[in-house]
């Protein structure tokens, strides 16, 4: 069963995959997951001295534009909030699955999102 938007560990868990490919997910989910402050320290760390304009314009980049990133992270957090308030539905073959709170409120158009039977 496809998940709509987003994955998580509990979602990779609930794949079925084998356990190889399972950890293979997590990496790729801590990775991607750890690049927000993976790539200033990179930069720091690679340049020295040289980062510190790059960082300074990143740093102003982030102030000028801080309403849409908390705006986005809000979102984010709303998400799991609303994975966690899981209100019960049925897929075509019956069988249980969850419908996220944010989906049944935000009226999910996703097309790997199912109906509710």
């Amino acid at each position: 069963m496809e998940r709509c938007c987003c994955s998580s560990p509990p979602a990779i868990a609930q794949t079925g995959i084998p356990g190889g490919e399972q950890a293979v997910a997590y990496l790729i989910f801590a990775l991607i997951g750890t690049l927000g402050v993976g790539i200033p320290l990179l930069i720091f760390f690679a340049m020295g001295s040289r980062s510190e304009q790059l960082l300074a314009r990143l740093r102003d980049w982030m102030s000028a534009h801080n309403a849409v990133i908390m705006s986005v992270l809000c979102l984010i957090a709303a998400k799991f909030i609303g994975d966690g308030i899981q209100r019960p539905g049925r897929m075509s073959s019956g069988k249980r699955w969850g419908v996220s709170a944010v989906h049944v409120l935000a009226g999910c158009s996703c097309p790997l999102l199912p109906a509710l039977a």
